[in-house]
C-alpha cells in the first residue's frame, strides 16, 4: 500500500514537473526578440540618409556655381539667389539631420526596452530552472523512476511512462538551449544598442558643423545684399532690362503657341467635318479658341503627362532654382516686383538641357538673351519650354523621350541658367509643382 502511494505522488509529481516545463518552453518560445521600431508614417533611418546625401550632392554642386560667380568679384543678384539656394539645401539637411536623430533615439529607447525585458525575463527562467532541477533531484532518482515504470500494469503503460521521462529529459535540455538563446540575443541587442549610439554621436557632430556652414553662409548673404544696397540704382536699372527681356520672351512664347493652338484646332475641325460628311451629317460647332483639339494618341500623351505630375525629371541633371514661377519681391530691392512664367534654374557651365517627358519638337525660336535659342515640345495639349538654349541638338518635328538631350545651357550676363515653363493650351503652370521635388 504504502508503494502505491509513493507511485501515486511520484505520478503526481511527474505531471507538475512536465506541465511546468511545457509552461516554461511556450515562455521562451513567445518572447523573442523584436526588431527596434519607427514611429507610423515617419521615414526610415535608411530614407533619410538617402535624402542627406542626395542634398550633400546638390549643396557641393551649388557650391561649385558660388566659385564660379565669385571670381566676379562684384556682388551681383545672381550671386545672391545662388547663395539662398544652397541656404535653404543646408536647412533641409540639418532639418533631415534631425529626423534621424529622433529616429535613432526611438531605436536606442527601443532597445534599452528590449534589454530590460529580456534580462528580467533570462533571470526569472533561471529561477524556474533551478526550482526545476531541485524538484527532479529530490522525487524522481534514478532508482524511483525505474521502480516507477517496473511497478506499470502493462506494456503499453511502462512505455507511457518511460516516454515520459524521456520527453521530460529532452524538455530540461530544451530549456537549457532556450535559455542560452537569450543571452545571445541580448549580447545581441546590447551590441546593436551601442552602434545606434555611436550614430547618434556622429550624427550631432554632423549637424553641428552644418550648422557653422550654415552660419557662414548666412554672414555671406548679409555681405552681399549690404554690398548690393549700396548699387541700389544700378541694380534698378538691371532689373528693368531683364524683365523688358523677360516680357519680349513671353510674348513671344504666348503668340507661338496661340498659333500653334489654333492651327490644331483647325486640323481638328477639319477632321471632324470630313468625318461627318462621310456620315451624312452636319459638320459639329468649332471648338473654343483656347483650347487644343486632340486626336487619340495625343490625349494619351497628354494624360501621361498628367500622371507624372510632380515626378518629372529636372531639365538639367545639376542647378538650383534661383527664380521662382509668378510675382515676387525683388531680393534686394524693396518696392520692386519680379515675373516669371516659369522657373529660372542657374547651372554650371556648359550644363546640358534634357526633355522632361516624351513629345515633338515644336520649333525652335530665337530668344531676346544675345545669340540664345528657346525649344518648345509638344506633349498632347502640354507644352514644355527651355528658353536661354545654344548647341540645339535636337530640330523641328522631331520626336524626343524622356530626358534626351536637347541643348545646352547658354551664358547670358555672366550668368549660366535654362528658364524652364509648363504650358497646359494658353495657360502657365508653375514647373515646381511638376518637377521632382
Amino acid at each position: 500500500m504504502n508503494r502505491f502511494f509513493q507511485y501515486a505522488k511520484l505520478s503526481k509529481c511527474l505531471i507538475i514537473l512536465m506541465f511546468s516545463g511545457f509552461l516554461l518552453s511556450n515562455v521562451l518560445y513567445a518572447q523573442q526578440r523584436r526588431p527596434a521600431t519607427t514611429p507610423a508614417r515617419q521615414p526610415t533611418k535608411e530614407q533619410l540618409q538617402r535624402q542627406a546625401k542626395e542634398l550633400e550632392t546638390q549643396i557641393r554642386n551649388t557650391n561649385r556655381m558660388l566659385e564660379e560667380t565669385s571670381k566676379n568679384r562684384t556682388a551681383n543678384v545672381n550671386q545672391l539667389n545662388i547663395l539662398n539656394a544652397q541656404i535653404n539645401q543646408r536647412d533641409q539637411l540639418i532639418q533631415t539631420i534631425n529626423n534621424e536623430i529622433s529616429v535613432v533615439n526611438t531605436g536606442i529607447r527601443d532597445y534599452e526596452t528590449q534589454i530590460s525585458e529580456l534580462e528580467r525575463d533570462i533571470k526569472n527562467l533561471k529561477n524556474e530552472y533551478a526550482k526545476l532541477i531541485v524538484a527532479t533531484q529530490r522525487h524522481l532518482n534514478s532508482m524511483e523512476q525505474l521502480l516507477f515504470i517496473v511497478a506499470a500494469e502493462n506494456f503499453n503503460q511502462a512505455y507511457r511512462r518511460l516516454r515520459y521521462f524521456q520527453q521530460y529529459s529532452a524538455h530540461r535540455k530544451k530549456q537549457v538551449e532556450l535559455i542560452h538563446q537569450k543571452q545571445e540575443e541580448l549580447a545581441e541587442l546590447k551590441t546593436f544598442l551601442e552602434e545606434e549610439k555611436d550614430t547618434k554621436t556622429e550624427l550631432l557632430t554632423k549637424e553641428q558643423q552644418e550648422k557653422t556652414e550654415l552660419d557662414s553662409e548666412k554672414n555671406k548673404r548679409n555681405k552681399i545684399i549690404t554690398d548690393l544696397q549700396k548699387r541700389e540704382r544700378e541694380l534698378r536699372e538691371e532689373n528693368r532690362k531683364n524683365q523688358a527681356e523677360q516680357k519680349r520672351l513671353s510674348q513671344q512664347i504666348e503668340r507661338i503657341i496661340q498659333q500653334e493652338v489654333e492651327a490644331a484646332r483647325q486640323a481638328a475641325a477639319k477632321r471632324a467635318a470630313e468625318e461627318a460628311a462621310k456620315r451624312g451629317a452636319a459638320a459639329p460647332p468649332p471648338a473654343k479658341p483656347d483650347v487644343t483639339q486632340l486626336t487619340p494618341a495625343e490625349q494619351k500623351l497628354a494624360d501621361d503627362f498628367v500622371s507624372n505630375r510632380s515626378r518629372l525629371p529636372w531639365p538639367t541633371e545639376r542647378g538650383q532654382i534661383t527664380e521662382r514661377f509668378g510675382t515676387h519681391d525683388h531680393p534686394v530691392i524693396k518696392g520692386v516686383k519680379i515675373s516669371n512664367d516659369g522657373v529660372t534654374i542657374s547651372t554650371p557651365k556648359n550644363e546640358p538641357v534634357r526633355a522632361v517627358f516624351n513629345g515633338t519638337v515644336v520649333n525652335i525660336y530665337p530668344s531676346p538673351f544675345g545669340d540664345a535659342k528657346t525649344v518648345i515640345i509638344v506633349h498632347g495639349n502640354y507644352r514644355t519650354v527651355y528658353t536661354n538654349l545654344k548647341s540645339i541638338s535636337v530640330k523641328a518635328g522631331q520626336t524626343v523621350t524622356t530626358r534626351q538631350q536637347i541643348g545646352v545651357v547658354n551664358t547670358h550676363d555672366s550668368k549660366d541658367f535654362v528658364g524652364f515653363q509648363i504650358w497646359r493650351d494658353l495657360q502657365k503652370l508653375d514647373p515646381q509643382q511638376w518637377i521632382a521635388k
